[in-house]
């Protein structure tokens, strides 16, 4: 009974999880929520694997164990066809593989399985089981040590000091920043900008998903150079809620703090939620027209 209780609390927690989308979460932490997916059916098979000691017996404990986990794990991603989430089949496939490293490695402990004469085969699977589970948890154990990183950080988006702020573009669909060495003549913390080049269709240099909530805050500034000795023109995008703010800023050889002013977006855009800003985009002001620009610490200002 025990085992059936736990079993259905475990589908409801997954299909909560799947159903429903948090409301005000960071881009940042709802890819940590969808990173949960193999971790997080590695320990849902564990712990059914070990459960299923009182429902068979040998390997068919370890079979009826694999059908449960996938079926928790259709179940859950059916619940989301009717949205908001989307179901994927991607996720059935991380799905899949933290049941079998799970359960691959509930049965290389278990003594009563018989994996042949051989003892190596038993230590064999285990070690094999435990590295995919590394592999499997090591995407989440990542973008929590960003997040940490970008709440240690904050109000400052993006210092490019650290390799884990990458997380905060990633997935864009634009190349990010190069990270090189801070030039003489920078008056910022730290040691390293942002080499950003701008080329192709739109000119994109830089699309982050901040941190959302600027609500408190008075300003979000930057410093910017061109990286070459000729000025460049680079516009600054902000979108919220479907509606978009647009500066644009001319670029110097001498790096300088650009400032966009909160209450300048409310008189030109009323009804921009400063509660709610989703994406932060740096491009060239001139489309198609390839140039280079150093970009460093984007912060929000009171």
């Amino acid at each position: 009974m025990v085992g059936i209780g736990a079993l259905l609390l475990a589908l409801a927690i997954v299909i909560t999880l799947h159903r429903f989308e948090p409301v005000g979460i960071s881009t940042l932490a709802g890819k940590i929520l969808r990173s949960l997916h193999g971790p997080g059916f590695a320990a849902i098979a564990i712990a059914v694997g070990w459960g299923a000691r009182d429902w068979a017996d040998g390997w068919w404990r370890v079979v009826l164990a694999f059908a449960v986990c996938v079926s928790i794990s259709l179940v859950a991603e059916l619940s989301q066809v009717p949205g908001p989430r989307n179901a994927e089949v991607a996720d059935l496939v991380v799905d899949g593989a933290g049941i079998l490293a799970g359960l691959g490695l509930v049965a290389a402990l278990d003594p009563s399985l018989a994996f042949g004469t051989s003892p190596w085969t038993r230590r064999a699977v285990a070690l094999a089981s435990l590295l995919a589970l590394i592999a499997i948890v090591m995407p989440t154990l990542r973008l929590t040590a960003a997040i940490s990183v970008r709440n240690a950080n904050f109000p400052v988006l993006l210092s490019f000091e650290s390799n884990l702020e990458r997380e905060l573009y990633a997935g864009m669909e634009t190349p990010p920043p190069v990270r090189i060495p801070k030039p003489a003549g920078w008056s910022t913390d730290g040691t390293m900008v942002g080499h950003a080049t701008a080329s192709g269709r739109w000119g994109t240099m830089l699309a982050m998903a901040p941190m959302h909530d600027w609500q408190d805050y008075k300003a979000v500034s930057l410093v910017i150079a061109s990286a070459g000795d000729a000025p460049v023109d680079v516009g600054v995008m902000l979108r919220s809620n479907k509606k978009n703010y647009y500066r644009r800023f001319t670029a110097g050889p001498d790096p300088q703090r650009r400032r966009i002013e909160f209450a300048d977006i409310i008189a030109k855009r009323p009804d921009f939620d400063l509660s709610d800003v989703r994406t932060l985009v740096i491009s060239a002001a001139e489309p198609g027209q390839p140039f280079e620009v150093l970009i460093d610490d984007i912060r929000l200002e009171e």
